[in-house]
């Protein structure tokens, strides 16, 4: 049965009738909404918005909503609506203030001007909010800067305190920190501490090496440290530092680094008049080109660090050296007896590798101003001391690993400095005896800070207590994998009131019981070594890292 068709007058009346019926809720609901925001009833007037928005879709909404949006502090969908209302109407203001209003409340500065500038771009001039727009992009750009300025230490602190941060931070730190912001490069860049020590590695390009040159001004560097270069790339950079007329270089570095030797030669004698401290590493140059020619050329030189295997022969000094900072691996036994009797100023000596027993001996006597004294060590730089200061006596005796100096050598220089000596490191002499013992804890060392004993039976238990109580100025105790390191010498160490930092790593006979009496009242120590101490028990670890702190202890078996 066929429907009778429904007249086209009726079917308009009911359109109207539906579309008045929607005006009607919508601008309810957006009534109850505006009265819900009146009162501070946020969350009941996003909803009423929402009802409103879902019968008709209007910027005027959108922007009650996101206001409402922005009292709750959702500021992503208050966002999100602006974005809305931006989409709906581009040439109109409306949707581009709330936008940006929104972008500055989350302090989005950058993004609040650039939504600004959009607007000033689309919205015509004609509207009765053009002005408005102006005014809240200037003051989007006075909040931006202001921020900066709040932010930027460089902008705050005095020039003496920035002086002191950036000093304490390495080369590459530095040239990391000129990325942070233009202000912090700005002052970097102009700032001389950033090129008073200039460190070159194989990773920087060519160009960057250039550039950085191209800001420094010569006079400024104080130490150059290159490393990993071919010969082409030092090339380079040596003539770079002739051509920035650095010629205030105090410390030169080059570490695995092919020496073009001709043009280094010259850098020297142009560039080397201030040069204090020379340390060559795996360059291939060798100890004679130092001797016959850089000394010459750089007499001002008093610390040299020489480390490498290129074969030396035939060195003759005429005179006395003016070293007082002398650390040699690779020369023979014979280069190094030669280099020390023309040494007399020496402060601090270290040879890496030496089959001369008797080089202590010699050392001593042709040295009288010897400080420090080490074997197997090879030392990387030295920390800057007065030389003018009249020597106290031997400080340190440091062998940390295999050594051929005689014990009686060892003992006598012990014995006539036990008043002076501060570190004793004996980890590498292996034939170290028990009467050599007996007449190192006959001596009262009354100022030794630091001990290192490491795998010998020449100390009994009693001789270790005796030892530690000779002295009452110990920091540093190294006793690893000795048996007779028992509960009773951690009972002797516990007496210690400066102990800081304790390894005793593969000593068996160590249990919980010494770690309670090494810690009892001991919330100084710093650093607490325990490594493959199979009596020590679980709850004597965790009360050692809860009265030092977890890092402080460390406990492992491997």
């Amino acid at each position: 049965m066929l429907k009778r068709p429904v007249p086209r007058s009726q079917d308009d009346d009911r359109s109207a009738k539906r579309t008045k019926t929607q005006t009607s809720l919508w601008k309810t609901a957006f009534e109850r909404g505006r009265t819900c925001f009146a009162d501070a009833l946020y969350e009941d007037a996003i909803a009423e918005f929402s009802s409103a928005i879902d019968c008709n879709q209007n910027i005027t909404l959108y922007d009650c909503r996101a206001a409402a949006f922005e009292k709750v502090g959702q500021y992503a969908k208050a966002l999100e609506d602006a974005m809305t209302m931006i989409k709906m109407a581009p040439d109109q203001s409306k949707g581009y203030l709330r936008a940006g209003k929104v972008l500055v409340i989350q302090e989005r500065f950058s993004k609040a001007i650039a939504v600004y500038n959009r607007a000033l771009k689309y919205v015509n001039k004609s509207d009765s909010r053009y002005a408005m727009l102006e005014t809240m992009r200037e003051r989007a750009k006075t909040s931006m800067k202001q921020r900066s300025k709040e932010n930027d230490f460089t902008k705050i602190l005095p020039y003496d305190i920035l002086h002191t941060i950036f000093a304490q931070v390495s080369f590459d730190r530095r040239i990391q920190c000129m990325a942070v912001c233009q202000s912090w490069r700005n002052f970097l860049k102009s700032w001389f501490g950033m090129w008073c020590r200039l460190h070159f590695t194989s990773a920087m390009s060519v160009y960057a090496i250039k550039q950085y040159m191209s800001y420094t001004t010569g006079r400024y560097v104080r130490q150059l440290c290159i490393t990993g270069q071919k010969k082409s790339r030092m090339n380079t950079i040596l003539q770079l530092g002739i051509d920035r007329d650095c010629h205030y270089i105090q410390n030169l570095e080059i570490v695995d680094c092919q020496i073009p030797v001709t043009l280094f030669l010259r850098f020297l004698r142009l560039m080397g008049k201030e040069l204090r401290s020379l340390k060559l590493v795996d360059t291939g140059l060798s100890l004679n080109v130092v001797v016959e020619h850089v000394f010459p050329l750089c007499p001002g030189i008093t610390q040299l660090i020489y480390h490498d295997a290129h074969p030396s022969e035939g060195i003759q000094l005429d005179k006395q050296l003016a070293l007082t900072h002398l650390s040699l691996s690779g020369p023979s036994n014979e280069i190094q007896k030669h280099m020390i009797r023309h040494c007399p100023q020496l402060i601090c000596l270290s040879l890496y590798s030496s089959q001369h027993d008797d080089i202590l001996t010699l050392a001593l006597r042709d040295c009288p101003n010897l400080i420090e004294f080490s074997i197997a060590k090879r030392t990387e730089y030295w920390e800057t001391r007065d030389e003018n200061k009249p020597s106290k006596g031997l400080q340190q005796l440091a062998f940390p690993s295999h050594s051929e100096v005689s014990e009686r050598s060892l003992i006598s220089a012990i014995e006539v400095h036990h008043g002076t000596l501060e570190v004793i490191d004996i980890r590498g002499c292996y034939s170290w005896s028990t009467s050599a013992t007996s007449r190192l804890i006959s001596r009262p060392l009354k100022r030794l800070r630091e001990l290192y004993i490491q795998s010998t039976a020449a100390f009994s238990e009693t001789q270790l207590c005796e030892l530690i109580r000779n002295t009452t100025t110990l920091e540093t105790v190294h006793m690893q994998s000795m048996p007779s390191v028992t509960n009773a010498v951690l009972e002797a160490l516990a007496e210690q009131p400066f102990l800081r930092r304790i390894d005793l790593s593969n000593c068996p006979n160590v249990t919980g019981l010494g770690i309670r009496q090494l810690l009892h009242d001991k919330r100084m120590i710093r650093r607490l070594v325990i490594n493959n101490c199979s009596n020590i028990r679980p709850d004597a670890v965790s009360l050692a890292r809860e009265k030092l702190g977890r890092n402080a202890v460390e406990f492992k078996f491997e």
